[in-house]
């Protein structure tokens, strides 16, 4: 599970738990208080002012009704920002939402009945409209809050960013990306920098080193920046690059309004706005003492749980190289922001096998994946994509499964490849992905090549042709001692004259202690750390398939390298290497 955030205001008697941000509320306490207004006539020079009015009371109604929460035990402090001190947890959270009180939604409805009064007063105060449309959300309204969007006069920039932050509410990421760029294309220079600059979301290291980037330099890695953060790219749309917009939205809409907590609104809000999201619930901290019963309860702030850190690194962006590994994968404990995917709760680092194969002018790639053990039925219907992204463009492969294991396979003709599986667990909010780069292991005009090798379920004879080993692919790189494997790869040569060639297949255990060693030595184990084979053929055509079946029953536990050679007599010899890891 990922870290959760805390967040400790430095204000008075103010703490938090879980994913959780708390404040003190001036002024006189009560309880499940609500105030009936009614609009003001519509040629009322102070209907806005009344509307903000009820829009402060709208809030202090809300902290009348929000939930009870014990004062959390003291945090250390991970990190400062501003009034704020972040603290993070490697405990999983287990809050979730709760469902909201029907006062809150009754006193909801009377506020957006004076904010549309206000409207009607003042069509191009964008204020209003924001307001507006952020409450017509919260309370499930999105086909009323789109109407108002899009009629939206306040603006053409403002108008359209509200049209984005409606569209990404419904989840309709490509529409709302369309809608955050144009509204980009219509914003004067300097506020559009401040969109698009994504300083406070990199590590201090990398941020100078993006800061020492300008013009079209800037551009290009803020481009593959969001490239690699998109979560899913069998999905339409870059839902964290929409998103990131979204809190700049979320960030107007609270700076010149009332917060049921009642913190005055500042940059160091506006960096953990960007960094965490908005706000999914509130929750007043219950007093422990007579004397602390006195005080107004502070508000405890609750974020999305089961937020990731889908952000790439500098080294990411600019390693020509390409991705290195999945940055899920690599997620540290105090993570620089998170998102929550909307539709899986749960998201799983998926580690499968990948093998590259040689398709005339394309490389097919093969990957074999299953889900964690007990996180998916064998009944659960997963829609699966292969994703390979290269300089001839973005091809994918997609497959609906039954189960938590499969094999999808894609090709294209780019040698070097951004490689992309993903998977979705329908019903169960549950999805995995694995992300890194691939590339052709073999040169571009060899005399003789190798493909990958492919490891199998041992349980059956090698196939013959790649198309028969697809479904017998192993899911991971991982296997039984004791158990039978299979290697399927291929040999490609420049012609298809027959030629005779030496072949050698050793499995070799890496570095052992020196005590397994002199165990060896003096015959007080049984175990073997290798296993190797040599032979002749001749091998005829451009492309032969070969395979072999491996008995693991003697072989200890560990990492081995598989390495495989083919030495064609009067050619240069080619050699094929994969890493697996033999567990009990």
């Amino acid at each position: 599970m990922p870290p959760r955030l805390v967040l400790l205001a430095w204000l008075p008697i103010a703490t938090l738990a879980g994913c959780a941000v708390a404040f003190p509320i001036p002024g006189r306490g009560f309880e499940g208080a609500s105030v009936r207004l009614e609009p003001p006539p519509l040629d009322s020079a102070n209907a806005i002012r009344a509307a903000r009015a009820a829009q402060a009371r709208f809030e202090l109604t809300r902290y009348g009704h929000l939930p009870w929460t014990w004062r959390p035990a003291a945090q250390r402090c991970d990190e400062i920002v501003g009034r704020f001190c972040l603290s993070f947890s490697d405990e999983p959270s287990d809050w979730s939402p709760p469902e909201e009180p029907e006062a809150i939604a009754s006193a909801r409805d009377r506020l957006l009945t004076w904010l549309a009064a206000a409207q009607r007063a003042d069509t191009g105060d964008p204020w209003i409209v924001g307001q507006r449309v952020r409450y017509l959300l919260e309370g499930g309204l999105a086909d009323e809050a789109a109407r108002i969007a899009a009629g939206c006069a306040a603006g053409r920039a403002w108008c359209l960013a509200l049209e984005g932050y409606v569209l990404h509410a419904r989840a309709d990421f490509a529409g709302a990306e369309a809608a955050f760029d144009a509204a980009l294309a219509a914003m004067p220079e300097d506020e559009r920098r401040e969109w698009t600059d994504v300083s406070v979301l990199l590590d201090p290291a990398d941020r100078r080193t993006y800061r020492r980037l300008a013009g079209a330099e800037r551009d290009a890695f803020e481009r593959r920046y969001w490239h690699l953060a998109d979560p899913f790219y069998s999905q339409p749309g870059n839902a964290r690059r929409s998103e990131h917009f979204v809190r700049h939205v979320l960030i107007r809409l609270n700076e010149d309004a009332r917060t049921p907590d009642r913190t005055r609104w500042g940059s160091d809000l506006s960096e953990l706005m960007l960094r965490y999201g908005g706000a999914a619930g509130w929750e007043r901290i219950r007093q422990t003492s007579p004397a602390a019963s006195m005080e107004r309860p502070s508000v405890v702030t609750r974020f999305q749980p089961h937020g990731r850190q889908f952000l790439p690194g500098a080294d990411d962006v600019l390693d020509t190289a390409g991705l290195r590994g999945d940055p899920l994968a690599r997620e540290p404990r105090a993570p620089r922001s998170e998102y929550a995917v909307p539709f899986a709760e749960r998201l799983h680092v998926l580690e499968p096998q990948v093998a590259l194969f040689r398709r005339d002018e394309r490389a097919l790639v093969v990957a074999a994946w299953e889900f964690p053990a007990d996180s998916v039925s064998d009944t659960t219907r997963v829609e699966a994509a292969l994703v390979l992204d290269g300089e001839s463009g973005m091809v994918t492969t997609r497959g609906s499964l039954l189960g938590p294991r499969g094999v999808l396979a894609a090709s294209s003709p780019s040698r070097k490849l951004l490689l992309s599986l993903e998977a979705l667990a329908g019903g169960e909010e549950r999805a995995g992905r694995a992300r890194f780069s691939v590339r052709a292991p073999w040169p571009e005009r060899p005399a003789v090549a190798l493909s990958d090798l492919l490891l199998l379920d041992g349980a059956v004879d090698v196939p013959a042709t790649l198309d028969g080993a697809l479904s017998h692919a192993r899911p991971s790189t991982q296997v039984r001692s004791g158990s039978r494997l299979g290697v399927y790869w291929e040999v490609y040569a420049a012609d298809s004259t027959a030629v005779q060639s030496f072949v050698s297949l050793s499995l070799v255990r890496g570095r052992m202690p020196w005590t397994r060693r002199l165990a060896e030595r003096l015959r007080l184990r049984d175990g073997t750390d290798a296993i190797r084979l040599q032979w002749e053929e001749r091998q005829a055509g451009s492309t032969v398939p070969r395979g072999v079946v491996l008995d693991l029953t003697r072989l200890e536990p560990g990492r081995y390298t598989l390495e495989l050679t083919v030495a064609p007599v009067g050619r240069p010899s080619a050699t094929a290497v994969r890493e697996l890891v033999v567990v009990r």
